[in-house]
């Protein structure tokens, strides 16, 4: 599937890449990295649905990659750890084939014969769309290594009992769902109930879709507003960038090429990025207990919009969470050298500026104007504050 094998390789080189940096293993880091980095920007054309495809060239050399690099990593890097790590490192692929080969096997096929018997094949079936099969399977993965980084020194007899009580969950859910005939896309449908009316009624009146755009138009712009109106002191370094920044807008004006939306949206993240660096000065509690409720709004009414716009100009894919699961989860792994403890909430509030300005930028029309609106006014009072 679209996104399948690159998506589960980057969950495990990111782990062996975290793992070999807390045991001092630079040599595996770099090149744990260097992969990490060419996977993700494959990533970027291989989802669904897809422009560029993965050959067996390319699932050969991740799979051999992740197979040194896990040796090395457990066998030479940190040899402390228990040698089943790599099992959770590798656990849905290594499942996935011993299940497949079992399954060949026991119907008297050769292992190596092809097959619609792999784990995505019984998503599949069971009704799940494409990138929903590719996201239960990039859960599973991560639950996999989150195993593996926590558990890496547990006792073999223990890592065997849960990698085996994980694979027979796996496994039993299938062969169960295929005994009653289950499938998702012939679930029973809800009763209908006062509120499933009521939702059904806003979604014919079309608020569902017209009210979270309206909310995201208006909130993030404000946010970026309040955020230069309560940073508590602007350096003059951020005066300098507001400066250039708002010069880069004024040049967009006289522009007509792809280049001025291009410039138009490097300079609405940045704002966002400056933003949420004002936002982790606030030592005021009710001030951030303001701010972090005018974020659960928009990311309110960002989901709403996904679930319920006909519009397609901004659509999340496997991608998407897969980046949002790193982004967010690295910064609060115990150990994760952060020095900064409040990393973890700038890195969950700038991955929902990005996504939410990004969904206002697809807008045409007053949607689009008051991003810009805001990120001029804001930009224009770090100048002032700051001068």
């Amino acid at each position: 599937l679209d996104g399948l094998a690159g998506g589960t390789s980057l969950i495990s080189i990111s782990i062996i890449a975290l793992l070999a940096f807390d045991a001092g293993g630079e040599m595996v880091v770099l090149i744990s990295m260097a992969v990490a980095g060419s996977i993700l920007g494959f990533l970027r054309h291989n989802t669904y649905p897809a422009r560029l495809f993965m050959g067996d060239t390319g699932s050969q050399f991740l799979g051999f990659s992740l197979g040194v690099l896990v040796i090395l990593l457990s066998q030479s890097i940190n040899s402390a750890m228990s040698p089943l790590v790599p099992l959770f490192i590798l656990g849905l692929p290594i499942l996935d084939t011993i299940a497949v080969m079992g399954q060949r096997l026991y119907e008297k096929r050769s292992p190596f014969s092809p097959d619609k018997n792999h784990i995505h094949h019984k998503l599949l079936h069971l009704g799940f769309d494409h990138y929903e099969a590719v996201f239960i399977i990039y859960l599973a993965q991560s639950s996999m290594v989150a195993i593996a980084y926590f558990m890496m020194y547990e006792s073999d007899m223990v890592l065997t009992v849960i990698y085996c009580a994980f694979s027979a969950m796996v496994l039993g859910a299938f062969s169960l769902a295929h005994k009653v005939n289950w499938k998702y896309e012939e679930k029973d449908k809800p009763k209908k109930t006062s509120l499933g009316d009521f939702i059904n009624f806003l979604h014919v009146k079309g608020w569902l879709e017209s009210v979270p755009r309206n909310v995201l138009a208006i909130l993030v712009p404000v946010i970026l507003i309040i955020s230069a109106l309560v940073a508590p002191a602007i350096q003059i370094d951020t005066v300098v960038l507001a400066l250039v920044l708002l010069f880069t807008l004024l040049v967009t004006f006289f522009l007509k090429s792809a280049i001025a939306g291009f410039l138009e949206k490097a300079v609405v993240y940045i704002v966002s990025v400056i933003a949420v660096y004002h936002f982790s000065a606030i030592p005021d509690p009710l001030i951030n207990n303001i701010i972090n409720v005018l974020f659960a709004a928009i990311v309110l009414a960002f989901i709403l919009r996904i679930r319920f716009s006909t519009d397609r100009s901004f659509q999340v894919t496997p991608l998407d969470y897969l980046v949002i699961l790193l982004i967010i989860i690295v910064p609060n792994i115990p150990e994760a050298h952060m020095n900064d403890s409040n990393m973890g909430e700038m890195a969950i509030k700038l991955v929902i500026l990005f996504y939410t300005s990004e969904a206002v930028m697809g807008f045409t029309g007053k949607g689009w104007s008051f991003i810009k609106a805001g990120v001029i006014i804001t930009l224009a009072i770090t100048l002032l504050r700051g001068l």
